[in-house]
């Protein structure tokens, strides 16, 4: 019995004892190799007050803004301020993300703020370049630039361009097409920015423009024209232009299609059609001449200058 009492000790105990044995040898171990690792309390203190990993104060303090110190896909160093050390802490892990995911950074991350002035300035070139009469944008482009001023570009919102807006139409007591005007040109200092790499995106983009009704039938009375043909001829320097007034009354030409477009091959004598290639809106007109420029006989002929047509005025 005790030789049984014996052996089955020896198969249930023994194995316990052992575990037990290498447990309490694994214990020591562990515990001697913290004790080796840990470092002098001078030390350990230091770590404890230590900067979280990429991040910095230029000037330490409380108040002082926190900085993040990152390398990006591209092996690159670069500095960013972030602002609370909460909000660097968020951004250094994202800037981290987007270096493992080999995403390229902006090459002009730390690059200078553009101001909104900077890019009035640019459109007013442009303005002055291409139209053939700005100054009316010139004169709206004065009041967009005090909107905003040298504040930058970049950080101009869509709300805050639209409370603009509806301020200055307010104060000003725009029609919906003046408002449009502005809308229009407001945009327009941001397209050229963005094509020349000093702006990313346009705040105006989004903005609805007001629905205007603008259309209205107007023409002149007999008496109000018997009193502009009677102004014209009171001032000898004015007379040769009334066969000018004749033509633009018979055909409703804008200003600048009447002097600069309607040259001799234009004009259609048999058919009495006077045709414009291109008007301000890039469209093909074609308008029906009531007086015939050979004429002549019935009026004064239509001065001959700078190729443009003659047009005698028809007695009435």
């Amino acid at each position: 019995m005790n030789t049984e009492n014996a052996r089955s000790r020896d198969t249930l105990i023994t194995p316990l004892e052992e575990a037990a044995r290498i447990a309490r040898a694994d214990a020591r171990e562990s515990e001697n190799n913290r004790e080796s690792e840990a470092l002098p309390p001078k030390k350990a203190e230091a770590r404890k007050d230590r900067n979280p990993r990429g991040l910095f104060q230029k000037v330490p303090g409380k108040n002082s803004p926190w900085w993040i110190r990152y390398v990006d896909a591209q092996g690159r160093y670069h500095r960013e301020k972030a602002g609370t050390k909460g909000s660097a802490i968020d951004l250094y892990r994202k800037r981290k993300n987007q270096a493992l995911n080999g995403k390229k950074l902006p090459e002009k991350l730390r690059g200078r703020s553009v101001p909104f002035s900077e890019l009035c300035d640019d459109t007013d070139a442009y303005i002055r370049r291409r139209y053939a009469r700005p100054q009316h944008d010139l004169g709206r482009l004065e009041k967009i630039k005090k909107w905003f001023g040298s504040r930058a570009a970049e950080s101009i919102t869509s709300p805050e361009v639209e409370a603009a807006l509806s301020r200055a139409k307010d104060e000003g007591n725009w029609s919906s097409s003046s408002h449009n005007h502005h809308h229009t040109l407001l945009s327009l200092t941001y397209r050229p920015a963005i094509r020349n790499g000093k702006v990313e995106k346009n705040p105006v983009r989004g903005i609805r423009r007001e629905p205007e009704n603008n259309s209205r039938v107007r023409f002149l009375t007999a008496e109000e024209e018997r009193r502009i043909r009677e102004a014209i001829k009171s001032n000898p320097a004015w007379c040769e232009h009334e066969p000018e007034l004749t033509l633009s009354l018979s055909t409703g030409l804008r200003l600048g299609s009447m002097y600069r477009n309607l040259v001799w091959e234009n004009i259609d004598l048999a058919a009495r059609v006077a045709t414009v290639p291109q008007t301000k809106n890039g469209d093909f007109r074609a308008y029906s001449i009531e007086c015939r420029p050979d004429e002549s006989a019935h009026g004064v002929s239509f001065p001959r200058r700078r190729n443009r047509p003659g047009c005698a005025e028809r007695g009435r």
